[in-house]
């Protein structure tokens, strides 16, 4: 699960998308996009609030450790915000 805040001024979130972004040690990456707000859960208001991503695991396969970039994009396709974060593969994971 992965959680994060956002802030939008135009307060146009609600028919947006949530970008995720994960350049795994190995060099591979992967990118998924979430409708916001049909594929998460997205609490507070249009213009700031959390967004939180249910279904968002790792294919790790050989890599020991992966860089998540998460995006919110506006309906308008203006990014509200993004954050990024190094993840160590835990133990017992795919």
């Amino acid at each position: 699960m992965i959680t994060f805040d956002y802030t939008d001024t135009s307060g146009d979130t609600p028919g947006g998308r949530v970008q995720l972004t994960r350049v795994y040690n190995t060099g591979r990456s992967e990118t998924h996009f979430f409708a916001v707000p049909s594929e998460l859960t997205v609490t507070g208001t249009p213009m700031s609030g959390q967004v939180r991503i249910a279904n968002a695991c790792p294919l790790y396969s050989d890599a020991t450790s992966s860089t998540e970039t998460l995006t919110l994009l506006d309906a308008g396709g203006f990014a509200s915000n993004s954050l990024s974060t190094t993840v160590t593969r835990p133990a017992g994971a795919p």
